[in-house]
């Protein structure tokens, strides 16, 4: 085992092999639910004994028919699930996506460079972390399976294009991940728990031996009373996975990173709202021996609005910065988005 990273050098073979074990897992479910009856072949009888015919009542009998249902169209069929309203937030309900059985959820989004130099090449990064830092186009596909009104399974991969006004000079294929998803409702708090685990595949991330991951998300959202303003937080965990043991050279990179993303809304209608996310970060280096050890890296906040067009279509314009950097070279500009189809 690599101190920092779980035993993975066939990595690949691990996420084809969760990746079958979750395919086989829906195809499980799918079969249970097709309507599939055989009626077995009626036994035959002995003949009954004669009887007097003054002391016989009269019988009717009714010939058994040898039947075999197959509902192949509910097999085939895209099943819509009743939409149960427990998700009233309009971020959280186009992250719930399509209510079809498979549907298709695409993630859109736009990183921007500073406010210094708006067509510029770069984002900021002040706690000089490996990352993508160069401004880029996104988009992702997932492929969703849902189990019930309220849970699917998600296949995802997509494309990023580096330095999209400038020429595109790099296309990225977007990590592959497999996830599950479950929305819900307690009370007055809307609940959203994702799990997954996801396959690398950008270059920078890949140069300092990271193969994967393993992530989670907790979201929570609490509408404050009758007064338009709802209050939410967002935890996120994830674990890396690497194929070799650190070296010099990787720099600032972590074995997990753990976040916490405190918001505050306020809904003007139910497709419009402005909102407030402050995002606390802590990483655990790999150049430590210590895995228990928490660094925090630079307090960001992103202040927008979002806007709902449907349930399943959703966009939402957004300024970053970091409050305690206060600067134009430090604020960005972006976009994300989030749509559905069938």
């Amino acid at each position: 085992m690599h101190p920092g990273g779980l035993p993975v050098n066939n990595f690949k073979n691990y996420f084809l092999c969760f990746f079958c074990i979750f395919f086989a897992g829906v195809t499980q479910t799918w079969a249970q639910e097709s309507s599939i009856k055989i009626t077995p072949l009626p036994v035959a009888q002995p003949e009954p004994p004669p009887v007097d015919s003054a002391s016989s009542a009269s019988t009717t009998v009714t010939p058994t028919e040898n039947t075999t249902e197959t509902s192949l169209k509910d097999i085939l069929q895209n099943k819509k699930f009743q939409d149960n309203h427990e998700i009233t937030d309009i971020r959280m309900r186009a992250e719930e996506g399509s209510l079809s059985r498979y549907s298709l959820k695409f993630n859109m989004s736009y990183k921007g460079s500073s406010v210094a130099t708006p067509l510029g090449r770069e984002q900021p990064n002040p706690d000089d972390m490996v990352r993508v830092t160069a401004t880029s186009l996104n988009g992702s596909i997932s492929g969703r399976y849902r189990l019930d009104s309220n849970s699917a399974v998600n296949l995802s991969t997509g494309i990023t294009a580096l330095h999209p006004f400038q020429g595109t000079d790099r296309m990225d294929l977007r990590t592959p991940s497999v996830s599950y998803d479950v929305f819900n409702r307690t009370d007055d708090f809307q609940i959203r728990n994702l799990v997954g685990a996801s396959y690398e595949t950008v270059p920078e991330y890949l140069r300092v031996g990271n193969v994967g991951g393993l992530n989670y998300t907790f979201s929570v959202v609490h509408d404050l009373g009758t007064s338009g303003f709802s209050a939410g937080v967002d935890t996120m965990f994830a674990y890396l996975i690497y194929n070799r043991d650190y070296q010099q050279s990787d720099k600032r990179i972590s074995r997990y990173n753990l976040g916490f993303s405190p918001s505050i809304k306020y809904n003007f209608s139910d497709r419009l709202s402005a909102s407030n996310n402050v995002v606390f970060s802590f990483w655990n280096p790999r150049f430590l021996k210590n895995s228990e050890a928490l660094w925090s890296q630079t307090v960001s906040d992103r202040i927008g609005l979002g806007y709902a067009f449907t349930k399943d279509v959703y966009i939402s314009p957004f300024i970053g910065c970091y409050p305690g950097k206060l600067a134009w070279d430090t604020t960005t500009v972006n976009i994300a988005s989030i749509f559905s189809l069938m």
